[in-house]
């Protein structure tokens, strides 16, 4: 859930592609990205149930293979890094380092 949560985010931020939004939603799979009447694509898990949020992770991992060096495949696998704590863990060793030499 949490996830969807973070892909919803971007996605509505302008961060994903309106191109891969548009794509995914002309098929029924995921019925969680629909379009605004100004033509737009957001995300929206306002009627959702468990299995959309399984979707999500599918989606965004085909998003990831589609492209990893730019684009939605690059914001995806930032938000990869950031839920696997790579992040975390490199500013955790960079604080002992600064606190213990």
């Amino acid at each position: 859930m949490v996830w969807g949560a973070a892909v919803q985010q971007a996605a509505n931020n302008g961060l994903l592609s309106q191109e891969n939004l548009a794509e995914a939603s002309a098929t029924s799979e995921w019925s969680w990205i629909k379009q605004k009447g100004d033509g737009t694509y957001h995300i929206d898990f306002t009627d959702a149930a468990k299995g959309d949020y399984e979707h999500v992770r599918l989606w965004t991992e085909m998003l990831k293979n589609k492209s990893i060096t730019q684009g939605d495949g690059a914001t995806v696998s930032s938000i990869g890094d950031d839920f696997e704590g790579n992040y975390a863990n490199g500013s955790k060793a960079g604080e002992d380092y600064a606190n213990n030499g």
